[in-house]
């Protein structure tokens, strides 16, 4: 019989809340959750907000997996054209650097987050 082993996890970052509980502290959320100590993922579950504890049942997706889902769910027409106008802005908003945000010595140094 395999071994049970301790699951360890820590949320990077909690990106949005999907939807709340009236009666608890729990809500379904996406956030980046790192399994393990291993590079974090697109996570969608369950949170205790108060005290950060999450729901063992879930999904957690690379960003690959993630990129492939946003194109399933707009080629099968889910959204609106306003949330993608909305998210594309968000996201060109995100690598856009103005002159006046610059160094002094005009490099730049991209790092890519886990």
């Amino acid at each position: 019989m395999p071994k049970k082993t301790n699951t360890t996890f820590e949320i990077k970052d909690i990106i949005s809340v999907i939807s709340e509980s009236d009666s608890s502290d729990w809500c379904k959320a996406v956030a980046r959750i790192s399994w393990n100590e291993n590079p974090s993922t697109l996570d969608i579950r369950r949170l205790n907000m108060s005290n950060l504890d999450i729901y063992p049942k879930g999904i957690g997706l690379t960003d690959e997996e993630a990129d492939r889902l946003t194109d399933i769910l707009l080629e099968n027409e889910y959204g609106t054209i306003d949330a993608l106008s909305a998210a594309l802005e968000r996201r060109r908003n995100r690598y856009t650097i103005s002159k006046d945000q610059l160094p002094p010595d005009n490099k730049i140094t991209v790092i890519r987050l886990a």
